[in-house]
């Protein structure tokens, strides 16, 4: 199972035959994975790294032009078929979907679920995220791709580790 948490950064967790994968330091800081290698200047150095196009700094870049403070702006927008702000968020899935095809690539996971904030924007990111996903995934080119259910799925897995 590999898991995308998706708000001001980008976290991930991996689990592999129901075990948290923790690496040596600190595995799954999926979101610093490059995935356009002359991309966007980031504050982790690794310029083009997913954060900086999925996240809602990266969003915000991708919607430039639009006059709005938030990605949730920019989703009100795009529920008003507003083409800029739907072509933000298919730019966005088509990022994301880069990264998940080489998540996929990698472990060939069972599920990849996508959480937090920007994932309430779904309905306007996750046909381009799937077509991506379809075109770059070497074997897997459908993976089971969904949106969590889960409210506090951060807090939650965090307490868990605290827990033990």
């Amino acid at each position: 199972v590999i898991g995308l948490t998706i708000g001001t950064g980008v976290g991930g967790g991996i689990v592999i035959n129901k075990k948290v994968l923790h690496g040596r330091l600190n595995a799954g800081e999926l979101g610093h994975m490059t995935i356009k290698f002359d991309g966007r200047k980031a504050r982790s150095c690794n310029n083009g790294d997913v954060e900086e196009y999925v996240s809602t700094r990266g969003i915000m870049r991708t919607a430039k032009g639009l006059n709005v403070k938030t990605p949730f702006d920019i989703y009100k927008l795009a529920l008003c078929g507003n083409k800029k702000a739907l072509k933000s968020f298919e730019e966005t899935g088509f990022y994301l979907g880069i990264a998940v095809a080489n998540f996929v690539n990698i472990f060939d996971p069972d599920v990849v679920i996508i959480g937090g904030g920007i994932s309430h924007a779904w309905i306007f990111f996750s046909k381009s995220m799937k077509k991506t996903v379809k075109e770059r995934a070497y074997v897997n080119k459908n993976p089971i791709i969904v949106k969590s259910k889960l409210k506090d799925a951060a807090i939650l897995g965090a307490a868990s580790l605290v827990k033990k």
